[in-house]
């Protein structure tokens, strides 16, 4: 719909595995400031500055199931890999 109405729409999320799935294109802001742009699968796949590489990789991401018998419903999600400096991590 965004596509077929030219339409432009803003989203503030850290959760860049949503983002990436509806943007073409993510800015990366740390404390008011630009610190990465560029294209979404780009920013996701290869993110340059150190903070995006927290981001993306602090970030749960599904991944694909290998078969759809009596897994456990939670084995689909990738735990992250690393805290963003200064936190304590992800709490369970």
């Amino acid at each position: 719909m965004r596509r077929r109405l030219d339409l432009a729409v803003l989203l503030i999320s850290h959760d860049l595995p949503v983002v990436e799935r509806v943007a073409d294109r993510i800015a990366v802001l740390r404390a008011g400031e630009l610190v990465e742009i560029g294209p979404a699968h780009q920013i996701g796949a290869a993110p340059e500055h150190p903070y995006t590489r927290h981001l993306v990789s602090s970030a749960p991401r599904l991944a694909r199931p290998a078969d759809s018998g009596d897994a456990d419903p939670t084995d689909h999600l990738v735990q992250p890999s690393n805290a963003l400096p200064g936190s304590s991590g992800v709490r369970s």
